[in-house]
């Protein structure tokens, strides 16, 4: 099994709204979860470091487009 490696800036998607850009960045965030959920730790090491670093990622962009209420 070999996991994407993606590069997320604010311009990888057009994204018409904030909105937009929450909902996409949130729905991928569920989805690498849900494979996180799959992996064992002994057999697929590297996968579960790769989806923990784009987590990571999708966060803090979530963070820098998400206003403070």
């Amino acid at each position: 099994m070999k996991v994407q490696n993606m590069h997320l800036s604010d311009d990888t998607v057009p994204f018409d709204s904030r909105e937009a850009q929450q909902v996409y960045h949130l729905a991928r965030m569920k989805q690498l979860e849900e494979e996180l959920n799959r992996l064992n730790i002994l057999e697929h090491p590297h996968e579960i470091q790769a989806i923990c670093k784009q987590i990571i990622a999708i966060k803090e962009l979530l963070r820098k487009i998400t206003p403070v209420t």
